[in-house]
């Protein structure tokens, strides 16, 4: 026999009490034993608001019309009298419900019902919710129409008959039923329409009717019967409407797989009440545990060993969720509770433990989980910067390095926690020597990131007071920020302030600088000199970079014992390889350098360089050091073109320096390699005392006896004054060596020969009589009728340096198969005057024509000037 919660129907004692109150008359209807009479009850959800409902009709419907009664109550409960039905024991009942406006807000009704013919039926109503929230399991739950007894009133032992009449507000629900008496027995406590057997004793029996759907919604309907010989057919019995609560489910809120010992939370989620009850958690575990919460929706533990550890889910959590109405809802959620081990470190490695500013490390582990999860791995360092991990398998690896600095009294450490999927973890430490300076700036923010393009990214501007070393084989990718230099607190900045730290290094898209000026003092040497950008045995690029103001404290003049005092460092970027057994290779393009102290660009040592779309700019005319704009020295060689290079003169009287815009020097008279096979073209140089000054000799200054080929082409040099204090001011100088000079385009009056005869120069090359007639321009295929390329012809010594003959008129002739109807022009489109000669009598000794065949073959162009000739053979396509 199911009986009734008696816990649950306690606390309704107190309930009915006050909703008869509500509904007892003071003079109720004399009950007559006839036919067609019922005791009609209509109740309302218990979320209907205090003073919603102002009335209450019942109708009975019959075969001979309708009657209408009015309930008499309050709230959510009201009750009345049909005495005299108009059909006989078998008629249909409606309630409406209506507020004061007269507005109807709740009805029920329910077909025709059979009742019995000599006592008074039951018909209890239930007023729909239609605006009720769906729970948020997201099923709505079912809905109690009426309950209908044959009887509203029975004698001990004696049975009545009740229907259940229910619905679902999802279709597709099936619903089943269940009755619970307090008393007495139903003979199938499962149909919708059972018999209930009074007990023997008499007085109120309460019994509940509970509906569930398909997918766990539940409403239930307390009421009352009357068991009594005297059939007294009191009206002050409970009923009660009671949607269940209901919630989304029971989750675990850490791995479903937990350690012994290990805390573990879950939580009921979305649990509510359709009549707002407030709600009370019952939390129950199968396994043995220490609770350390569980008076609400969250249910925290740690569970001991179970009973069961061959298998998982041998931890069942249940929660059950109660209204204090009979209403109740369970919830389950298995656990996998076992031994659990954390991970095991297989294997530890380091390139190295201790580090140099730039120094690149990479830490690595190897881990196993002993119940073969999947591992994670996580790493953290206290300084430095820490590269973005790598993971293949269970092992992972992470770089590491320090770019300048540590903070004072840290000593670099870098963790890894390893974590299985249970959450266990473990934890290895790697702590590095530091051989490099403390910092008394906080280090620049860079992030690492090696797994595609080895990278490094500053993150903001930053300030530093020790030079900034790249690892080997980086990029540093300046993102546009600044990188500045500072003097130490108690001495002067010394070295480069960004540098590399292995064989390669790259630096793009950085703006680098010295804050204010640096102090003055002693000048520095070796590694310590101040530079911007060094690059130091070492290939790589500097692009689209600015690095200004590199420079000391300097004086506006002389010194008191009238020698200059700058020091011969404060190079913008210096590119400097001293191992002469390696060339390396680096690409400077597209920077901006100003405010340096002696040169812009330097490239010393055996380096090919690419120096190219620079703008380098000296501090003008200044007495106390001679700038150079762009410096190939030492056996550097390689390509510098279209640099704008300006404003290097030196302005100190009594020296014999000069400034250069562009400089290349080498040879035992300074006891350097020589620069050879240099290529230097399409370069705007101004307002320097030399513009390209090729300074390489023999030990006592001579000529070189070696040839080195370093082409001069293409340039535009250009000096409105005289301010070197020698004087000497060239547009190019040359000391010799068999280069190529020409087709330079040189103007001003700081490099008009007739300024100051003998101190301001267009062309200055050392060289002997000219002896020779040379074609500098290589031959080239040429079609019939069209206009030849450039031929260039200068008459140079016996060396290969230019030098200009006498006479300097040359005869141009055409010989060979395609000779016959050949004219020679002066201007690129051979569109003028045909030419048959050109005056080798420019500074730079040199002419230009241009040809056009109107056969084709071969032919040998030939330049004379009666003593000196040259020659170079040409070939015609045919059309």
């Amino acid at each position: 026999m199911i009986r009734v919660d008696t816990r649950h129907l306690s606390l309704l004692v107190g309930l009915w009490m006050l909703i008869g109150s509500g509904c007892e008359e003071s003079h109720p209807p004399k009950v007559v034993e006839r036919p067609g009479s019922a005791r009609v009850v209509f109740v309302l959800p218990r979320t209907t608001p205090e003073g919603a409902v102002a009335r209450v009709t019942a109708t009975a419907h019959g075969d001979q019309g309708a009657q209408s009664v009015e309930l008499q109550g309050s709230g959510t409960l009201w009750q009345g009298w049909f005495t005299s039905l108009p059909g006989g024991p078998l008629a249909g009942f409606q309630a409406e419900a209506f507020d004061s406006s007269g507005t109807r807000r709740f009805q029920a009704e329910v077909t025709r019902e059979p009742l019995e013919s000599s006592r008074p039926g039951l018909i209890i109503l239930a007023g729909d919710d239609s605006s009720a929230a769906v729970p948020s399991s997201g099923n709505s739950p079912p809905s109690i129409s009426a309950v209908v007894g044959s009887r509203a009133s029975v004698a001990p032992g004696e049975t009545i008959r009740l229907r259940a009449v229910a619905r679902d507000p999802d279709a597709d629900d099936a619903l089943s039923y269940t009755w619970q008496p307090g008393e007495g027995t139903f003979d199938d406590a499962s149909a919708v329409a059972p018999t209930w057997t009074a007990p023997a004793s008499g007085g109120q029996q309460t019994v509940m009717l509970v509906v569930r759907d398909s997918r766990g919604g539940v409403t239930s309907l307390l009421f009352t019967l009357e068991v009594s010989e005297a059939a007294s057919f009191n009206q002050q019995g409970p009923v009660v409407l009671n949607r269940w609560p209901a919630a989304a489910g029971l989750v675990s809120l850490s791995p479903r797989i937990v350690g012994v010992g290990q805390e573990v939370t879950l939580e009921l989620q979305g649990a509510g009440d359709a009549d707002s009850d407030p709600l009370t958690y019952q939390w129950t575990a199968t396994c043995e545990g220490s609770r350390v919460d569980g008076s609400g929706a969250m249910f925290r533990f740690l569970p001991t060993l179970p009973r069961d550890t061959t298998t998982c889910d041998n931890c069942q959590v249940s929660v059950q969720i109660e209204d204090a109405y009979g209403g109740s809802a369970s919830y389950s959620l298995g656990l996998c509770v076992k031994s659990l081990q954390p991970p095991t470190i297989r294997s530890t490695s380091a390139t190295a433990l201790s580090a140099t500013p730039g120094e690149l490390l990479k830490l690595s582990i190897s881990a196993e989980d002993p119940f073969g999860g999947a591992l994670t791995y996580r790493w953290t360092a206290n300084t430095g910067v820490l590269g973005v991990p790598v993971q293949t398998g269970d092992t992972s690896e992470v770089p590491w390095t320090a770019l300048s600095c540590v903070p004072t009294g840290v000593t670099p450490t870098i963790e890894v926690t390893v974590t299985n999927s249970v959450g266990l973890s473990v934890r290895i430490r790697y702590q590095v020597n530091w051989n490099g300076p403390a910092c008394s700036h906080p280090p620049c923010s860079v992030q690492l990131d090696q797994r595609s393009q080895p990278e490094l990214t500053l993150q903001t501007d930053c300030t530093t007071d020790t030079p900034v070393f790249i690892p080997d084989g980086l990029m540093l990718d300046g993102s546009g920020h600044e990188l500045v230099a500072v003097d130490p607190a108690s001495s002067s900045f010394r070295g480069a302030i960004l540098r590399n730290q292995g064989a390669t290094a790259h630096v793009r898209n950085l703006r680098l600088r010295a804050q204010g000026l640096l102090k003055d003092g002693p000048c520095d040497a070796g590694d310590d000199r101040l530079r911007g950008i060094l690059w130091l045995g070492a290939s790589g690029s500097i692009v689209d970079s600015e690095v200004l103001d590199i420079h000391r404290n300097q004086p506006a003049a002389s010194s008191p014992e009238g020698e200059p005092r700058g020091c011969q460092e404060g190079h913008a970027i210096e590119v400097r390889n001293r191992d002469a057994s390696v060339q390396q290779q680096v690409e400077i393009r597209g920077n901006r350098v100003n405010g340096y102290q002696k040169v812009g660009i330097l490239v010393a040592g055996r380096v090919n360089a690419t120096i190219a779309q620079n703008t380098v700019t000296g501090a003008g005319p200044v007495a106390y050091i001679a700038q150079n704009g762009v410096q190939l020295s030492d056996g550097a060689t390689g390509q510098v073109t279209e640099n704008q290079i300006s404003n290097h003169a030196y302005a100190y009287t009594g020296g014999t320096d000069v400034a250069s815009g562009l400089i290349v020097a080498g040879g035992p008279y300074y006891g350097i390699a020589l620069v050879q096979d240099a290529l230097v073209q399409g370069n705007t140089l101004t307002g320097n005392d030399v513009g390209i000054y090729l300074d390489q000799a023999e030990a006592d200054g001579s000529e070189l006896a070696t040839p080195t080929r370093i082409q001069v082409l293409d340039n535009t040099l250009r000096n409105d004054g005289v301010t070197n204090a020698l004087p000497y001011q060239a547009g190019i100088s040359d000391l010799g060596g068999g280069n190529i000079i020409h087709s330079n385009t040189i103007i001003g009056a700081g490099y008009d020969p007739t300024t100051q005869p003998g101190a301001t120069f267009d062309v200055d090359v050392v060289a002997g009589p000219a002896s020779q007639v040379a074609f500098l321009t290589p031959p080239g295929a040429v079609a019939v009728g069209a206009c030849s390329g450039r031929v260039v012809v200068q008459g140079q010594d016996s060396k290969g340096n230019l030098s200009k003959p006498t006479p300097a008129t040359f005869n141009l002739t055409a010989s060979g198969a395609a000779a016959q109807g050949l004219a020679f022009y002066t201007d690129a489109a051979c569109a003028g005057t045909s030419v048959n000669s050109v005056a080798l009598s420019t500074p730079e000794a040199a002419a230009t024509f241009y040809f056009k065949a109107t056969q084709p073959g071969a032919v040998t162009l030939s330049a004379s000037n009666g003593s000196l000739s040259g020659s170079q053979a040409q070939n015609i396509s045919g059309p």
